[in-house]
């Protein structure tokens, strides 16, 4: 479409309406990386005994973060330096936003797959739980990435949002997240529930994964729920691309939050091993007061009392906790 004929066609509305939201969704999500950032030092500094393919993981998703935020930083250049004061440049499509949402893709694989070989193990291998998640997730990563090269190969956002086909890729796209991210949370508390083991701290353990999944899962199918909404109800502003980046930064923090979370809980027991102790005590009798042998005695033998700190008690029974349970049987796992 030339300039003549896209100035024809330019609906009346101005720079604030098209723009305006979409700039304050893109620097939250650049407050949501600056989180990913921190989590990620931590998980370095705490997580060192994890097994390779989980710091594997990490690292690729700190490295997709970071290759997703330059090029958000790209797109807010383009359209309020490059772009400034130019009105049909403002219409166009600028290259970076397609790969920003390729990029997300490639976050949410990593992230999604996580999960579902959580509950692949935590299932038993149940083929058709885990293989229809995967089915739904395959099918909703390839509407995304058709979503993406739409936007890579389109002109101006005219064009685009005129386009049924279009509006109609990104509609079912944020339809199918908002559905597995709600269908592998739910999968996820279904079989942590069933795995509980009636020890206190590790049904403790349970019950936080518990409560992370209903919450990091509601928090996603909410911003899934969004971008399709905001994308039906103001499509003529661009506030939808903005909400699907912070749900880029969303993935990745839930999962880094999984995995540093583990670390607080195996480290905070709910009683101080440092403070609280169970004592052993052999009672040693003041014969000075002419007590007899089955008399209550007068004083302790302090060199007799033995401290021993719960957490040894603990580490005991956590050797006698079911084997079938291997996630929390072996942290790492997690």
């Amino acid at each position: 479409m030339s300039n003549y004929e896209l100035a024809l066609n330019i609906p009346l509305f101005s720079i604030s309406d098209l723009l305006g939201s979409c700039l304050i969704t893109m620097c939250l999500a650049i407050v949501l990386y600056g989180i990913t950032v921190a989590q990620t030092c931590i998980y370095c500094a705490s997580e060192a005994n994890d097994r390779f393919w989980i710091k594997a993981t990490v690292a690729a998703v700190w490295m997709l973060e970071n290759a997703h935020t330059v090029l958000m930083i790209r797109a807010i250049y383009y359209y309020f330096v490059s772009a400034f004061g130019d009105y049909l440049g403002v219409l166009k499509i600028d290259w970076s936003v397609g790969y920003v949402i390729l990029t997300e893709i490639c976050i949410v694989l990593l992230v999604e797959g996580f999960y579902l070989r959580r509950i692949w193990r935590l299932s038993n291998k149940n083929v058709f739980v885990v293989g229809s998640l995967t089915v739904l997730l395959i099918a909703r990563s390839g509407i995304y990435a058709a979503a993406g090269g739409l936007l890579i190969v389109g002109q101006d956002w005219v064009t685009f949002q005129a386009s049924r086909t279009n509006n109609l890729v990104v509609d079912i796209s944020a339809a199918l997240a908002a559905a597995v991210d709600g269908l592998v949370a739910a999968a996820m508390v279904y079989y942590l529930r069933r795995s509980r083991t009636g020890a206190k701290r590790t049904d403790g353990f349970i019950r936080w994964l518990m409560a992370y999944s209903v919450n990091s899962g509601v928090i996603l199918v909410f911003f899934s729920t969004a971008v399709a909404v905001t994308h039906v109800y103001l499509g003529h502003s661009l506030v939808f691309a903005g909400v699907t980046t912070m749900t880029s930064k969303l993935y990745a923090n839930t999962f880094l939050g999984t995995l540093n979370g583990r670390n607080f809980m195996r480290h905070t027991p709910k009683i101080a091993p440092s403070t609280m102790y169970l004592t052993s005590v052999d009672p040693v009798l003041d014969y000075s007061t002419g007590s007899s042998s089955g008399s209550q005695p007068s004083r302790f033998d302090k060199e007799t009392i033995q401290e021993v700190p719960i957490t040894n008690i603990e580490n005991s029974a956590r050797e006698q906790l079911p084997v079938h349970y291997s996630p929390c049987h072996a942290d790492q796992e997690w």
